[in-house]
């Protein structure tokens, strides 16, 4: 009995070690990301393969990836981009604009909201981090709400922004001239990461 106490002891130690041992080598968890971006179909290809590589690199990191729901344009690539490579996929739909949406049917889990402005405060709360690609003016209202609240210490979650070819120079630029109008701060705009490549969108999460 006593070499069996001894054992179980020894197996416990060893257990509580190599916890001990992860916590301190930085084990996190694995990432949600958040994704927005358009859901047209017109838009010129480029920008669909590039959500497509972002997606992927999603996957591959064995991260998470939320997004508003549809199967159409960036949004589909992105979530088609993360299934391909492994990642675990979780959209959001707005219920008051059902009849404009077309879900993506190989999402692991698929939530509704009532409204689009409840959809954004959901994808908000769930995720670790936020990707910005090409979008319309649905895009631009997701990441001036997420930026602000960044930019006020509401949430301390990175926000990157993907200028594909120049997409986001006017918004770029705007910003700027907010800044030098007073309307804005130069530490405001640091909590806006600029990346050009999906590839370096992705980097830029894994500082």
């Amino acid at each position: 009995m006593h070499k069996l106490y001894s054992l179980f002891f020894r197996t416990l130690a060893f257990i509580v070690a190599l916890s001990v041992s992860a916590i301190g080598a930085g084990v996190a968890a694995p990432l949600k990301v958040c994704v927005f971006c358009g859901s047209s179909d017109l838009a010129a290809p480029k920008y669909a393969a590039m959500a497509t590589r972002l997606g992927e690199g999603i996957g591959a990191r064995h991260w998470t990836l939320l997004f508003g729901g549809n199967e159409t344009g960036l949004m589909g690539a992105v979530a088609r981009g993360t299934k391909a490579k492994g990642g675990t996929v979780v959209g959001v739909l707005a219920r008051e604009i059902q009849q404009w949406e077309k879900p993506y049917q190989a999402a692991d889990e698929m939530l509704t909201a009532d409204t689009i402005r409840e959809r954004k405060k959901m994808l908000q709360e769930r995720a670790d981090a936020f990707v910005v690609l090409p979008g319309g003016f649905g895009t631009l209202d997701e990441l001036a709400e997420t930026f602000s609240l960044a930019m006020m210490d509401f949430q301390k979650k990175p926000v990157v922004l993907v200028n594909q070819d120049g997409y986001y120079d006017g918004l770029i630029s705007f910003m700027d001239h907010a800044i030098t109008e007073k309307f804005g701060r130069e530490s405001a705009k640091q909590k806006l990461l600029v990346a050009r490549t999906a590839e370096e969108a992705l980097a830029l999460l894994e500082r």
